[in-house]
């Protein structure tokens, strides 16, 4: 199990602290990420906690700023591969949304957790590829 802050297993805190108030408006995403079991919080985060920024918005670096002065993790949120049936924000809200430790899915100038996956995961004994072909059959 993992530390008192942490869901087991995934490596990302519980309680996730925002200095962007749009996070506060988003009611969709607080719901997703309850849900998921994560409490977002406005405010500075604790030793247990993480700081949350949306990708690398206009407004990450607030957040980027108090996780290196907080020393707790960063923790990027970003939609999922498959957004919405309609694009952009007027599309609605995202369908899924990827929490990621590590970096961004399109930002090739640092790794992400599902690049250090693929890299480091052997797809054929795993239950990776399983998974994919299942989730590519439900989207056909």
């Amino acid at each position: 199990m993992a530390g008192a802050g942490h869901i087991a297993g995934r490596g990302v805190p519980q309680r996730l602290f925002h200095q962007n108030l749009g996070f506060l408006r988003n009611t969709h995403l607080c719901r997703v990420l309850e849900l998921a079991g994560h409490d977002l919080r406005f405010g500075l985060p604790g030793p247990q906690d993480g700081a949350v920024v949306w990708g690398h918005s206009p407004t990450a670096w607030r957040g980027e700023a108090v996780a290196a002065r907080r020393h707790t993790p960063l923790i990027r949120l970003e939609d999922a591969f498959l957004r919405s049936i309609h694009p952009g924000r007027t599309g609605g809200p995202p369908l899924g949304i990827l929490l990621d430790p590590e970096g961004v899915h399109y930002d090739g100038s640092t790794p992400s957790r599902f690049e250090r996956t693929l890299l480091t995961t052997d797809s054929h004994k795993s239950n990776i590829s399983n998974r994919a072909m299942a989730g590519i059959a439900r989207l056909r």
